[in-house]
């Protein structure tokens, strides 16, 4: 008696952990859109999902190569300091420290919808 009493609450619980794991693989379609040009800039970042899996953060903004699409690396010689491409071998002369104004950019395309995946 008390298996039926206790299986209406199992069965529960199983159909919240599918409802669950469906939510979580069937991701947002902005989730592809990684990279952008920004000013004289191209640039690349992951998603990380939130511990409860509500939304997905943006994460490691990093500026690529335009040429080879390659992360670009920070260099530094005496008072001078860039990036360079450790593929091509392409130098920029200035370093890179938008991340909040890029990270805002990107939020707005997404909420929008004006990206292309």
């Amino acid at each position: 008696m008390a298996a039926i009493v206790i299986l209406p609450f199992i069965l529960y619980a199983v159909i919240m952990v599918v409802i669950r794991w469906i939510d979580v693989l069937r991701k947002p379609p902005y989730l592809s859109f990684t990279t952008m040009e920004y000013k004289n800039w191209k640039l690349r970042w992951d998603y990380k999902p939130t511990k409860d899996y509500e939304y997905y953060e943006i994460v490691k903004i990093r500026p690529v190569c335009h040429k080879c699409g390659c992360e670009l690396t920070k260099i530094s010689a005496g008072s001078y300091e860039g990036l360079y491409c450790p593929s091509c071998e392409d130098r920029w002369y200035e370093l890179f420290d938008k991340y909040n104004a890029v990270r805002k950019v990107i939020e707005n395309k997404i909420e929008n919808r004006i990206f292309q995946a």
